[in-house]
């Protein structure tokens, strides 16, 4: 897959994905929760292979999060260990 690709998967992933689904006392939930993360993490990081930077991630992450799951955006070193 290209980057783009990826890109509109994060976006889909992202729109769908369950933000609460810690919350939940029904364990369905929270592995199917927890499937969706794993693979949320697996897109960003493929995307990071292909050159895109963390703020650029983390741009698409906010444009879905809820305000308690928004991503820092770092100013300078995009990349760099926070």
């Amino acid at each position: 897959m290209n980057q783009k690709e990826l890109e509109k998967m994060l976006r889909d992933q992202l729109a769908r994905h369950d933000w609460w689904y810690m919350m939940s006392d029904d364990n369905r939930y929270y592995t199917a929760g927890q499937t969706s993360w794993t693979k949320i993490n697996e897109t960003k990081e493929k995307l990071t292979q292909l050159g895109m930077t963390r703020n650029e991630i983390a741009e698409i992450h906010n444009e879905f999060a809820p305000d308690e799951k928004q991503l820092e955006i770092f100013a300078g070193n995009a990349n760099a260990e926070s």
